[in-house]
């Protein structure tokens, strides 16, 4: 508890750091970006997060755990093997942008082909958010995070003043991330102490796993916006994307705790994990619970004095509160990631996005924006329950 309380003041910092940047960026969209130039933005956004998955993208949970361990180099082979495995992901970037240019969608093949050249570079040099997570420095970890969120958001405002062209928005974006992640990445580096190179075959293997089931949980985490784009138009999905911001952010609050309990559980074996975690689980669902319903009273009031332009978002939102009570599930997926259960965190994956997947199109098909809602509420809560049950039984 001492330790959660000395690393979370700095990640609840970071994250309400985060959350204020978040709403501020909501702030301008709103007013200054027609719904239907949002919700391209959204959904461009969206594809290229999932695309860049393919490459090296779960190596950030290897090398915290590797890190804390000891290794400090991990940080700059993970580096070097994302540049590498880049290769894959960049000709599924250019495929998906020769699609858009044939189809006669030019805007959106030079945002996804602009987006795809930063991505090797932003899964990269993030990475330095994994090394100081490692290393239990939680106040250093939190600057650097939050400074490369402020850049990129504040270049991504700038832009939202002077344009709604969706090309430009997307490579704003996107090439401010890479530049800030790699300013953070260069300052990190100097503080890892050179030791002679050593190839790691196993730190490979872990750190492909982990990226598939990455992939997945990204497929899980964005192909709602992706449908609901192709269903419905971008108008809706810039409703849709407002009425999730603010419980996604809420619900962000777990995986700070997360971040902070992955090094701590990599020191400690399964069967200490399993027999201290079950009352914690149930005390933050208290918790969360709470702030959901604090969130659901506040809502209407919310929307009515800040974002008068998303009004139609107001009852999705309130149903959408119940997001918060699904991060149960971060600190056990986060025990299960410091001991690279890939069993356990496969299926996981795998039923969760193929649950995303299949429930978004057939409750959308039939229902329109609630069927996306009622989807997501079932797969950001149902689905968290499988991962105690995971931790908490006992091999055979």
């Amino acid at each position: 508890m001492v330790y959660l309380a000395k690393g979370g003041f700095w990640l609840v910092a970071g994250q309400a750091g985060a959350a204020i940047t978040a709403f501020v960026f909501s702030i301008l969209v709103a007013n200054f970006l027609p719904q239907e130039a949002f919700g391209s933005y959204r959904y461009i956004s969206s594809l290229i997060s999932i695309v860049g998955a393919i490459s090296l993208s779960g190596l950030g949970i290897t090398i915290i755990r590797k890190v804390a361990r000891g290794d400090d180099m991990a940080l700059r082979r993970g580096f070097a093997r994302t540049i590498q495995w880049s290769l894959p992901m960049m000709f599924c970037f250019f495929v998906v942008a020769a699609y858009y240019a044939y189809q006669g969608n030019y805007i959106f093949a030079l945002a996804v082909l602009v987006g795809g050249l930063a991505m090797p570079f932003i899964n990269g040099a993030s990475l330095f958010n994994a090394y100081w997570n490692g290393k239990k420095d939680f106040k250093k970890q939190t600057l650097y995070w939050t400074g490369a969120n402020v850049i990129t958001t504040g270049c991504i405002g700038i832009a939202i003043l002077l344009t709604d062209h969706i090309t430009t928005l997307v490579s704003v974006f996107f090439v401010a991330s890479a530049v800030s992640n790699l300013i953070f990445y260069w300052l990190t580096v100097k503080n890892v102490p050179k030791t002679p190179y050593k190839k790691d075959e196993e730190e490979a293997r872990d750190g492909l796993h982990q990226s598939i089931i990455n992939f997945l949980m990204m497929l899980s985490g964005q192909i709602d916006k992706i449908i609901v784009f192709q269903l419905m138009g971008p108008a809706q999905l810039a409703i849709y994307t407002f009425a999730v911001a603010i419980p996604e952010q809420l619900r962000g609050t777990a995986k700070t705790f997360a971040r902070i309990t992955l090094p701590r559980f990599a020191e400690q074996s399964i069967d200490h994990i399993r027999a201290s975690i079950g009352n914690k689980i149930w005390r933050f669902a208290l918790i969360a619970s709470l702030l959901a319903i604090g969130y659901g009273v506040l809502a209407y009031p919310l929307f009515t004095f800040v974002f008068p332009q998303y009004l139609e978002s107001i009852p999705y939102t309130i149903a959408l509160s119940f997001l918060i009570v699904g991060g149960i599930g971060a600190a056990p997926l986060s025990a299960l990631q410091a001991h690279a259960r890939h069993k356990e965190l496969y299926i996981h994956a795998i039923v969760s996005s193929a649950l995303q997947v299949i429930s978004t199109v057939v409750l959308i098909w039939y229902y329109g924006l609630w069927g996306a809602v009622t989807a997501l509420i079932f797969n950001r809560i149902i689905v968290p329950f499988f991962l105690p049950w995971f931790l908490l039984k006992k091999e055979k």
